[in-house]
């Protein structure tokens, strides 16, 4: 017994759409999320440093005044 290319991709979309979500990729990195809540946590990062109120952009170098 075997099913076709074509219906596996139906019950695919399908399932993507019952879950709000537009790919299989998606769909996995939300499985592991779920999974192992901790290890796909984002790391945390410290500030950017703030220059009389104006954010430096990660890269930038300080100009001189």
């Amino acid at each position: 017994m075997s099913i076709s290319r074509r219906t596996v991709s139906t019950h695919v979309s399908s399932i993507l759409k019952k879950l709000h979500m537009t790919s299989r990729v998606e769909l996995a990195m939300e499985v592991t999320r779920r999974q192992n809540p901790r290890r796909c946590e984002p790391k945390k990062r410290p500030p950017l440093p703030f220059r009389r109120g104006v954010r430096q952009v990660a890269g930038d170098s300080p100009k001189s005044a």
